[in-house]
């Protein structure tokens, strides 16, 4: 599909500048990863969200950012992913929605063993 037909469905029906909230959702690549997307007709930005049960166990030392996670790419003429958080060990997902009406408000976060930031998301704030 079309960048600029994804930003359409998302527009549909909507308000003037109040588009519906977008989130991509992918898994199975042996890490976690959030990502920012852009596309640049029309502006637009949506968080992707990569999780994955099996990941890649490997030493701090080994890479699998720019081998499995590139970190800032294009994905298709006008459409760019940026890396904004990677986690290593087993993980799944957290995303908290708010409804206000007119705009969902969403913050994305990776759960993994040892770590519990995402019990700390605040809209607007997000797990570092």
């Amino acid at each position: 599909m079309a960048s600029s037909n994804v930003v359409g469905v998302a527009a549909r029906g909507r308000p003037r500048g109040r588009s519906r909230t977008l989130l991509f959702v992918g898994g199975d690549l042996h890490a976690g990863g959030l990502y920012s997307l852009s596309v640049d007709r029309p502006e637009f930005t949506a968080p992707s969200l990569v999780t994955s049960g099996i990941s890649k166990q490997t030493a701090v030392t080994e890479g699998v950012v720019g081998l499995l996670m590139d970190t800032d790419y294009e994905l298709a003429d006008g459409v760019k992913a940026k890396l904004k958080r990677y986690v290593r060990p087993y993980n799944f997902g957290v995303t908290h929605m708010v409804f206000d009406g007119f705009q969902t408000r969403m913050v994305n976060a990776l759960a993994h063993a040892g770590d519990n930031s995402y019990l700390r998301i605040r809209l607007g704030v997000g797990a570092s």
